[in-house]
């Protein structure tokens, strides 16, 4: 509902056109959206820029995940330094109290190492499935397990 021209965090890319975000209008959206999601339905909601991106002035992704109390999937690359972002990020978000249910590696351009070497090492120090994803491919039936609802709760 909110799409700005820039390439930047969601905050610095509204600044820029004059518009400000609100962690509450965000929120307030996203449970709109889970609320219209028929029983056994997915919702995926895509988060920008990482775990603690700023999405307003005033709150990151991590807050907004926390507000709206739902698991996270996160999505790394395989780019030098992906390994570490992604523990990194699974690490703050284990603290955080945000359940995450799986990983998923997209290779990344001209990256030095393929995917698969980057999800092995990011699978060894986390107790979640770690899932690769070729750039631009279909999604993998395994990942599409993973996001499944598993009842109609």
């Amino acid at each position: 509902p909110w799409r700005f021209v820039a390439p930047l965090s969601p905050d610095l890319a509204a600044a820029r056109e004059g518009r400000t975000l609100a962690l509450d209008d965000l929120v307030g959206w996203c449970r709109a959206a889970i609320a219209a999601t028929p029983p056994g339905g997915t919702l995926l909601i895509e988060g920008v820029g990482g775990v603690m991106s700023p999405v307003t002035g005033e709150a990151t992704g991590l807050d907004w995940l926390k507000a709206l109390r739902l698991p996270a999937l996160l999505v790394s690359g395989s780019y030098l330094g992906a390994i570490s972002h992604a523990l990194t990020a699974a690490e703050t978000l284990h603290a955080h109290g945000v359940p995450l249910i799986g990983i998923v590696v997209c290779a990344s351009p001209d990256a030095p190492t393929p995917p698969e070497v980057v999800a092995a090492a990011i699978a060894r120090h986390q107790a979640v499935p770690v899932i690769v994803i070729a750039r631009d491919g279909d999604c993998p039936v395994d990942l599409a397990d993973l996001v499944r609802p598993v009842s109609a709760a």
